[in-house]
C-alpha cells in the first residue's frame, strides 16, 4: 500500500469511527430526538462507509453501492436543511413555509447553474468515466444551493433577535463548511479533470472527519439551554420593534400560506 493510499485509509477508518461515538452521545444526550433525520443521516452514512471498505474500490459492486446510497445521502441532506428551519422557525410558521420555497428555488437554481458551468469544461477535461462527472454535477449543485440557503438564514438569524441555541449554530457552521468545501471540491475536480481525483476524495475525508468530530465534541444536552451570542445585541427598544416586524410578517405569510391552501 502506497503513503497516499494509507492516508485515505486511515482517515475512512478514523471517520468511521468518530461517526460510531457520535452517534452514541447524540443519542445518550437524548438529541437524536431533536435532530432526528440528523441522527438519521449520521448514521446511514457511517454504515455506508463500513460497508464501502469491504469492497474493493476497482469493482463494480464498491462503485453501484457508492451510486445508489449517494443518491440517498442528496435526499438526508436536504431533509437536514429543512430539519434545521423547522427547528429555528418553530414558532414562525408562516416563515418557515417561505424558507421551504426558497430552498428548493435555491436547489433548481444551483443545478441549472453547475450543469452550465460543467458545460464548459467538459471538452476541455474528458472523463473516463461519465456517469462520476453527472453525479458530482448533482452534488455540486445540492451542496451549493444548500450553503446558500443556510448563509442567507444565518445573516437573517444575525440580524433579527430570534432565540437560538448554541447547538443550532454549531450545526450550521459544521453544514456550512461542509457544503462549502464539497461544492468547492467538486468544481476544482469539474476543471482539472479526473487525475485529481484522489486529493479530492482525500481532502473531502478531511473535512468530514473534521465536521463529525465537531459534531461528537461540541453538540450536548446543555447546548439547547445555552443561548448562542451568534445575534446582533440591540438596544431593547429596537429588539422589540424587529420582534413585531418579525411577528407581523409571520402572521402575513400565514395567511397568505392558509389563504392558498383553503382556495
Amino acid at each position: 500500500m502506497t503513503p497516499i493510499a494509507a492516508l485515505t485509509h486511515w482517515l475512512w477508518l478514523l471517520t468511521i469511527v468518530v461517526g460510531a461515538f457520535a452517534l452514541i452521545r447524540l443519542y445518550h444526550a437524548g438529541l437524536h430526538r431533536t435532530y432526528r433525520f440528523f441522527f438519521v443521516y449520521l448514521g446511514f452514512q457511517t454504515l455506508r462507509s463500513g460497508v464501502l471498505m469491504l469492497f474493493d474500490p476497482r469493482t463494480n459492486a464498491y462503485a453501484w453501492t457508492w451510486v445508489v446510497t449517494e443518491a440517498v445521502i442528496w435526499v438526508l441532506y436536504v431533509l437536514i436543511v429543512l430539519e434545521l428551519y423547522s427547528l429555528v422557525f418553530r414558532d414562525y410558521r408562516g416563515i418557515y413555509s417561505l424558507s421551504q420555497w426558497a430552498l428548493y428555488a435555491a436547489l433548481a437554481i444551483s443545478l441549472i447553474l453547475s450543469a452550465v458551468s460543467l458545460a464548459a469544461t467538459w471538452n476541455q477535461q474528458p472523463e473516463h468515466y461519465p456517469i462520476l462527472a453527472n453525479i458530482f454535477l448533482i452534488e455540486r449543485g445540492v451542496a451549493s444551493s444548500l450553503v446558500l440557503f443556510l448563509l442567507l438564514i444565518v445573516a437573517f438569524l444575525t440580524w433579527f433577535p430570534v432565540p437560538l441555541s448554541r447547538n443550532m449554530v454549531v450545526h450550521c457552521v459544521m453544514f456550512c463548511v461542509y457544503f462549502l468545501s464539497t461544492s468547492g471540491s467538486h468544481l476544482y475536480r469539474s476543471l482539472q479533470g479526473a487525475q485529481v481525483q484522489r486529493a479530492v476524495s482525500d481532502v473531502l475525508l478531511g473535512v468530514s472527519l473534521l465536521c463529525v468530530t465537531g459534531w461528537l465534541t461540541l453538540l450536548n444536552r446543555r447546548g439547547e439551554e445555552v443561548p448562542s451570542g451568534l445575534r446582533y445585541q440591540w438596544k431593547p427598544a429596537d429588539e422589540q420593534r424587529l420582534i413585531g416586524q418579525l411577528d407581523a410578517l409571520n402572521r402575513a405569510l400565514s395567511r397568505s400560506t392558509n389563504g392558498r391552501s383553503s382556495g
